[in-house]
């Protein structure tokens, strides 16, 4: 299990570096990536990780395919805007 990072850590404070596009498919980004997957997983209520919320002070974030499980009786109300 990939723990996640509670309220007071200091990485939650700190400025997250940039990920260079040439570093984006990368392994090291991919193991990131992994994690924050594994993590997010693990989460029953989750929808959305930030690699800082796993100890890596880098700009990245991912969103769980749960997010599109939309319950029953909101997909079958219309929305107006």
């Amino acid at each position: 299990m990939i723990p996640i990072v509670q309220k007071g850590d200091p990485v939650l404070r700190k400025i997250a570096k940039e990920v260079p596009i040439r570093n984006i498919g990368g392994p090291k980004i991919a193991a990131i990536l992994g994690r924050m997957k594994v993590a997010l997983d693990a989460q029953a209520d989750g929808v959305a990780l930030a690699a800082p919320q796993i100890g890596e002070s880098v700009r990245i974030f991912i969103v769980s395919e749960r997010i599109f499980d939309i319950p029953e009786e909101i997909e079958n109300r219309r929305v107006y805007k």
